[in-house]
């Protein structure tokens, strides 16, 4: 029998072998077949670096020659015929199909990707005439709503081509290449599809939630439910994103432990059968994971469950690392476009942090009270994994959601728990109207608690990040450099706000608005609306108002699109403005989002 050598290597499962080599594969893949030479040389060293990990997974045990071969021959092997499958995926779907000729073309509707004012919709098309090439993929925008999955529609319009600098560049990884037009104008029906299951109950619970805890409410809860963001306001979106806190609006790991532990909880209190209880929750997590908008992070939480299930069935034992590195190489088998996604990078960094760090974090605070100690260290051990994708990708430093998620996050958990339970039982026909208005004002109470904690200077956006960056990241460091030191957390905290120091200093060097409330100029133009949402970005906390100085179309269209992207407190119009199509599209936008309207020269109220 094999004896296994004591050594940290034991920590390390083959299922991180596969990861690396199904990861590697696929940036090459993509590289080649895209002619990016950045993935070329990241999915080579990446292939590279899986050689010694495979040597050393093999050799780490005790064994005969014979047996450290045929072990090898396993962990060489399967990685190789598993890592091809997304490789082949990724070529075939980067090849860059023939432009479809002609300017009239029929379309099928494969998704629909849902948006607060408009929808990305997928479209199968092909030319009416003329050509005898397979249909091609395409991406356009439909207004919110009038479009559903199925719907076979007719466009008059050129398709073009999606390139390397478009903001759709993405979507080339998914094998779609061509962005078309969509409107009124240049559109016509010809079959309505059918809504499905998942679009009828995605309606219930939408309107469900709308009766019991009202708009506002009703709104964040469905937005917690199915991990779609465009449920909320701008306002509050601004609100969790300067407080550290719009992860919990992505669908991920607490979902699941929610949505799971409920009904575990339960069926352990029941005379059922263990293995029977995770078989009946795997099946009841796939039905809800299919009702949401399907976001990698909760696709990532729930093939750990399924995997962590499958184990427990199996009677083996399964560790946290092998359940994220095992879901992980899933994910990028069956969606090897996710690699490129920012979603993917912050879930399995936060995760990879908790699962590495969290114990050693929680051992140099054992003075702290359990609760507050936990969430400490929760929160200090994913920082690890995402700061750094945010500050590379998006060139932010936030240290607000330090404390944030300290309240925050554990205010929605208990929040969204008691809405299942209202729903589950408000669906069994027991009126249950008080426990929805006390479910109401816990969560109109905890966003009031979000705007507080946002409007803490403690969020700040920068074109490049400075260097002393480091320090706050050193500083998360220190209780894992130094685990055994007695003031490891007490030199955290100082490295923190060492750097929140110098933050603070450099942003108060920037010309700042009066208030927060200043007015916006007119907006006319895209480059107006892009100078304007550089400003909010660089002036901390601020909810402005705009004024509209002309009723022109273009100045109606691009105050609009601000709206529609960012915070707006107030919108003031000349009485001039005339009831056009484009300023009643804007009048819905500033009812949408709870804006108020005044005339000029009105007093207001």
């Amino acid at each position: 029998m094999d004896g296994d050598k004591p050594s940290f290597g034991h920590g390390v499962p083959p299922s991180l072998l596969l990861l690396v080599s199904t990861a590697g594969s696929i940036l090459l893949s993509y590289g080649i077949t895209l002619g990016k030479n950045t993935d070329i040389t990241a999915g080579i060293a990446i292939l590279l670096f899986s050689v010694p990990l495979a040597v050393y997974i093999t050799w780490r045990h005790n064994g005969s020659l014979r047996e450290h071969i045929a072990r090898g021959c396993v962990y060489v092997v399967i990685p190789i015929l598993c890592a091809s499958i997304p490789a082949i995926t990724a070529h075939t779907r980067a090849i860059r199909p023939a432009t479809p000729e002609g300017k009239e073309f029929v379309a099928h509707i494969i998704t629909i990707e849902e948006g607060r004012y408009s929808d990305r919709v997928i479209l199968s098309i092909s030319p009416v005439r003329g050509s005898d090439n397979p249909p091609v993929k395409a991406i356009g925008f439909s207004k919110h709503g009038i479009r559903t999955r199925g719907d076979i529609i007719a466009i008059s319009a050129e398709p073009e081509r999606i390139t390397a600098d478009d903001p759709f560049a993405s979507k080339r990884y998914e094998g779609i290449h061509f962005k078309i037009r969509i409107s009124d104008a240049n559109c016509a029906l010809i079959s309505k599809g059918n809504p499905s299951f998942r679009e009828r109950i995605r309606e219930s619970i939408i309107r469900r939630n709308t009766e019991l805890y009202g708009s506002k409410a009703g709104a964040v809860i469905s937005a917690l439910y199915l991990g779609d963001g465009y449920f909320i306001d701008r306002k509050t979106g601004y609100d969790f994103t300067r407080a550290g806190v719009l992860h919990i609006l992505a669908a991920s790991g607490s979902h699941v432990a929610i949505v799971a532990g409920i009904p575990l909880f339960i069926l352990f209190l029941l005379p059922v059968p263990r293995k029977l209880s995770f078989v009946i929750v795997a099946v009841l997590l796939a039905a809800y994971y299919h009702i949401t908008c399907e976001p990698v992070s909760l696709f990532r939480a729930c093939v750990m469950f399924w995997i962590v299930a499958l184990f427990r069935i199996t009677g083996e034992r399964c560790s946290p690392l092998n359940a994220l590195c095992l879901s992980g190489s899933v994910i990028l088998m069956v969606h090897p476009w996710e690699i490129y996604s920012l979603g993917f990078q912050l879930s399995f960094g936060a995760t990879a942090g908790i699962i590495a760090l969290y114990r050693l974090y929680r051992d140099c605070m054992p003075g702290m009270l359990g609760r507050i100690g936990n969430s400490l260290a929760l929160t200090f051990s994913a920082q690890i994994g995402v700061i750094p994708v945010i500050a590379i990708t998006l060139n932010q430093i936030n240290f607000t959601g330090i404390c944030a998620n300290l309240v925050i996050v554990p205010l929605m958990e208990l929040l969204m728990t008691g809405s299942i339970a209202v729903d589950v039982l408000s669906f069994a026909g027991i009126p249950l109207n008080r426990a929805g208005t006390i479910i109401s004002s816990g969560m109109i109470f905890t966003l009031g608690l979000c705007e507080d904690f946002a409007r803490i200077p403690g969020h700040f956006v920068f074109d490049t990040i400075p260097p002393y960056f480091i320090i706050p990241y050193a500083g998360l460091l220190i209780p894992v450099l130094f685990r055994t030191g007695k003031y490891a957390f007490h030199l955290t905290f100082a490295a923190i706000i060492s750097a929140l120091i110098p933050c603070c200093i450099m942003f108060n060097m920037h010309p700042r608005p009066l208030s927060p409330e200043a007015p916006i100029g007119n907006i006319a133009s895209r480059e107006d609306m892009i100078r304007e949402e550089r400003s909010l970005r660089s002036a901390g906390y601020r909810i402005p108002s705009i004024t509209l100085k002309s009723a022109t179309y273009d100045s109606i269209h691009w105050t609009e699109r601000f709206i529609q992207r960012n915070p707006v407190s107030e919108v003031r119009i000349p009485r001039s403005v005339s009831l056009s199509p484009a300023f009643r599209s804007l009048c819905e936008t500033i009812e949408r989002e709870g804006i108020s309207l005044t005339f000029a020269g009105q007093i207001k109220k």
